[in-house]
């Protein structure tokens, strides 16, 4: 895709010509035909990716680069833009709350594997497609992994995702630009205050999340 034509269509202004046939997060693998974001605000990661023929986003008003006022939030959206937003063609179904959400999640894929229908399952540490095993760091990947996959799936047939949506994902901007046909909350408690500093923080991300439905979707509490 034209660079200028994929920045037009998230906002940004962008004068370049550029084939963009990837989105990368680290400058090691940013080349002349990528488009590098700078999520981790490292100058000398940014001069890399200038040197070696990227287009560059950042948040920091440095020579050579596109500004964005938040770069997890673009990077989301761009994915989406480039991937050409397979969540929308997808049965997607989000599961959040304290405990409980990788249960939920394999029972709603041996629920649909009982009706012979594949999905690509999305937990705590792992992906799973089909009866390959994917290791993840996060509870949620972010867009750069997830939406390709996606990709991939729909190609093949697999219309559904059943995915664990922690608070931290949406926080980190992870799940922006995703929309759920059906929403399931688990429970509330006390167990990530670490990150929200109060109960009522944590309450109203999980509100957040919960209101990530497409039109007519569902929400089970």
């Amino acid at each position: 895709m034209n660079s200028k034509l994929l920045l037009g269509r998230a906002g940004i202004e962008c004068e370049l010509n550029q084939d963009i046939t990837k989105i990368v997060r680290y400058a090691s693998q940013a080349d002349e035909n990528s488009l590098y974001v700078d999520v981790y605000h490292q100058d000398e990661f940014v001069v890399q990716a200038l040197a070696q023929g990227a287009v560059v986003l950042s948040e920091k008003t440095i020579p050579g680069c596109l500004l964005v006022d938040n770069a997890r939030r673009v990077l989301s959206e761009l994915v989406q833009i480039f991937y050409d937003f397979p969540h929308q063609k997808m049965k997607m179904i989000g599961v959040t709350g304290t405990c409980g959400k990788s249960t939920v999640v394999h029972l709603i894929r041996n629920c649909l594997k009982n009706q012979n229908r594949e999905c690509l399952c999305v937990m705590t540490g792992q992906v799973l497609v089909h009866d390959e095993v994917i290791h993840t760091r996060n509870t949620t990947p972010d867009a750069l992994f997830l939406v390709p996959l996606m990709r991939k799936c729909l190609d093949e047939g697999i219309d559904t995702v059943v995915m664990e949506v922690s608070s931290e994902a949406y926080a980190l901007w992870r799940t922006e630009g995703l929309y759920f046909d059906m929403l399931i909350g688990t429970t509330i408690a006390s167990d990530h205050l670490d990150s929200h500093k109060t109960i009522e923080n944590y309450r109203e991300v999980k509100k957040k999340i919960l209101s990530m439905s497409k039109p007519g979707g569902v929400v089970l509490l």
